[in-house]
């Protein structure tokens, strides 16, 4: 039997599947096992990745993913880089933290650096779903971009220029 690369198993879902998606990143799987336990049904756009360059890997494939980073004793640093990149190399990705209680010191500095949300505990997983459906959803839309929307919107849009 042979094992199917990151690509090949995107490819054989439908686009829309792949354009975004929740990419977790975390050494165990035991936040994706709360994931599942909270919500079957968070396992149909739910990728798991063991470091954070499977998951830099998985974000090349799609782009616009709502990302969940497990924040370590040790990763502080990485973590912290690939939050301040996050908008320069995947503009249309959003992050979260997940850690435990301990890191909590880390919390605003994540949220500064762009981390939307700081999880220590897998009590809020419901919300955790919500925010990702919600990204999903509206990276998966045929709407046009914001700017786009509001260009279109303009009253002066039919009128010709001279």
């Amino acid at each position: 039997m042979s094992l199917l690369t990151l690509e090949q198993l995107i490819e054989q879902r439908a686009p829309e599947q792949s354009a975004a998606r929740l990419i977790l990143c975390e050494r165990q799987g035991n936040w994706a096992t709360a994931l599942v336990r909270t919500d079957r049904d968070v396992r149909d756009f739910l990728y798991e990745t063991r470091s954070l360059q499977q998951m830099r890997e998985a974000l090349d494939i799609s782009p616009r993913s709502f990302l969940g980073i497990e924040l370590t004793e040790t990763n502080f640093d990485n973590v912290l880089e690939m939050i301040i990149c996050l908008p320069q190399s995947y503009p249309r990705a959003t992050a979260v933290i997940l850690t435990n209680r301990y890191l909590r010191r880390y919390e605003w500095v994540l949220r500064q650096a762009g981390a939307i949300a700081f999880l220590v505990s897998d009590r809020n997983l419901r919300s955790l779903i919500e925010m990702a459906r919600r990204h999903i959803d509206l990276s998966t839309s045929d709407s046009p971009n914001p700017v786009q929307s509001i260009w279109q919107r303009l009253p002066w849009k039919s009128q010709r220029t001279i």
